[in-house]
């Protein structure tokens, strides 16, 4: 799943100021041990229907080894379309740049307006020790293909 156009991993101008502040404020430290790269896919409950709410999330987890003890690889999350399940433009570092290459678990969210889980995704697919669902990052691979039961009512 390619983007239509290039304008759709283009940040809000908000969160942009944001990233080169923090580039700023960074300075020209050493790079990351670990290479990120392009993740998209789908997200959906096993009948094919999105998943509602007005706020849902996909977080990938590394479950890589830590470089050293000082520095280990950062989560990449990002924003999944309700309309039809589908993610793109993950981040881990700057907006968009994608997902730790390796093992990862994987968390899907969906927060109401009040910033609470919306009930909309069963508990265990918000934790790191209870998620089921797992993938290989790697160059080339996807689109990601993900799908969770609906939650009992």
């Amino acid at each position: 799943m390619k983007p239509s156009n290039s304008s759709q991993c283009l940040p809000h101008p908000v969160f942009a100021l944001i990233i080169c502040g923090s580039a700023l404020l960074a300075g020209c430290g050493e790079r990351s041990p670990y290479t990120v790269v392009p993740v998209s896919g789908k997200v959906t409950y096993e009948d094919g229907s999105p998943i509602p709410g007005p706020d849902l999330q996909i977080i990938f987890v590394p479950q890589t080894p830590p470089a050293n003890p000082k520095e280990y690889p950062r989560r990449a999350s990002g924003a999944v379309s309700p309309a039809d399940g589908t993610f793109e433009c993950l981040t881990t570092n700057e907006y968009g740049d994608g997902a730790t290459v390796g093992p990862q678990k994987v968390l899907v969210e969906s927060i109401n307006e009040q910033g609470k889980p919306s009930g909309a995704v069963p508990p265990e697919y918000s934790s790191v020790t209870q998620t089921p669902l797992k993938t290989d990052v790697s160059a080339g691979h996807g689109p990601y293909q993900f799908k969770i039961p609906k939650p009992a009512k």
